[in-house]
């Protein structure tokens, strides 16, 4: 029985091994049939040496060497190689550490604990934590719910403590416990992952529905500017012979009149922002086109043709804090004084980045007027974990009936 328990241990240790692989190392090179013979062979190697010789020297280097073989199925120079496989099983004996250190401090005697089961719980779920540290681009806006991480330490740390009560001998019931418990901690984590994941692919198709609208709306704006130009080439002309009539009949203020006219009809529809970013353009230009003319505008944009950020990033800054400010000025009374301030500059590797707007002077806790109460505050909570992210500060400040919020960021 303690060999049985043993072995089903070490089949989900050897499944966290695979899954730190698929954490550390990306595109695969071989079929995923040869894959699973390799992990098969890595199995029956590392349990036949433990068996057999009970020596933990061999043992140490049944477990090393098999996994390295198989990192040969990854394209990874040797370098990073070995390194990857160096990181890998720091992580996995630190595990085995922490297990250890709580069993000795608690005085556990139990299969839980000496055939490897709480070990083999603590690395699968150390893997999936370490696939979101690493891979952060499967949480989109760095919103992923913290009972997610909750979850993952309430899981792996519940099945330890049932099975220690349930297992507490070598038997049939508390093998099957030990398999039962250990297959409920894979399904969660991958019914959980996909969970984040379709989050993930919601929030990132919001976004970019947001930026497709706002370069629809640029195009538009180019388009009928286009055209206004078309048009008055082609009845220049006839507008030429009409000026120069009024002119010889000495009627100079309908010549003015008419030239106004004229200067009218090529005046584009509202293009707040030309500083030829074309996606702070078209995003700014989107949403401020919503303005109406009673609000003081000032605005300030120098940046280059191209950002080393990435553009989800840059959209849901600039997304969120002119959302922010429009819904603001929204709330104040129709002949109260409104006034807008922008201003996003580059500089020496930096992006500093100001909006201020008038109030109400009503200033929720969480800085939100949303109300959409479910979703209040999360524009700003995103924002503000991009510019972590950056490497850079976000600062909020208020003062009698005005709102500014001013962040910066660092290039990679």
């Amino acid at each position: 029985m303690q060999t049985l328990f043993y072995l089903f241990s070490n089949l989900f240790h050897i499944y966290g091994m695979y899954m730190f692989a698929n954490v550390f190392f990306q595109e695969r090179s071989r079929s995923r049939k040869l894959e699973a013979a390799l992990y098969t062979a890595y199995f029956a190697i590392n349990s036949g040496a433990y068996l057999l010789f009970h020596n933990w020297a061999i043992t140490l280097a049944s477990n090393i060497l098999p996994f390295f073989a198989i990192t040969f199925l990854y394209k990874e120079g040797m370098i990073r190689r070995v390194l990857n496989v160096a990181a890998i099983y720091a992580i996995t004996m630190g595990c085995d550490v922490l297990v250890m250190t709580l069993q000795n401090m608690m005085h556990i005697e139990s299969a839980v604990f000496s055939e490897g089961f709480a070990t083999s719980l603590v690395i699968i779920a150390a893997a999936d934590l370490s696939n979101k540290c690493l891979h952060m681009k499967k949480d989109i806006l760095g919103r992923t719910p913290a009972m997610y991480y909750v979850t993952l330490l309430f899981v792996p740390l519940g099945s330890i403590f049932i099975a220690y009560f349930a297992a507490k001998g070598l038997n049939p019931v508390s093998l099957i416990t030990a398999v039962i418990l250990l297959l409920i901690n894979i399904d969660i984590f991958y019914l959980y992952d996909n969970v984040i994941d379709l989050f993930s692919e919601r929030c990132e198709r919001e976004v970019m529905e947001s930026q497709n609208k706002a370069i629809q709306n640029q195009l538009e704006v180019v388009q009928q500017s286009q055209l206004r130009i078309r048009c008055l080439k082609h009845d220049m002309d006839n507008h030429f012979l009409r000026l120069k009539d009024l002119i010889e009949k000495e009627k100079y203020a309908e010549a003015l009149e008419y030239l106004e006219t004229v200067k009218s009809s090529t005046a584009a529809d509202k293009k707040l922002i030309d500083s030829g970013n074309d996606l702070i353009d078209s995003m700014l230009n989107y949403k401020l086109a919503r303005l109406h003319d009673n609000i003081e505008q000032k605005y300030d944009i120098v940046v280059p043709k191209d950002l080393s950020f990435t553009e989800f990033d840059l959209n849901v800054i600039i997304g969120n804090l002119a959302d922010n400010a429009l819904e603001a000025l929204e709330q104040l009374p129709a002949d109260e004084r409104k006034k807008l301030e922008i201003s996003i500059r580059y500089k020496q590797g930096y992006l500093k980045v100001y909006f201020g707007n008038t109030f109400d002077g009503i200033m929720p806790e969480d800085g939100s007027r949303k109300r959409d109460h479910e979703n209040h505050g999360l524009g700003l909570k995103s924002v503000e974990r991009i510019v972590h992210k950056y490497g850079g500060d976000m600062r909020a400040k208020v003062s009698d009936n005005w709102y500014e919020i001013s962040l910066i960021m660092y290039a990679a």
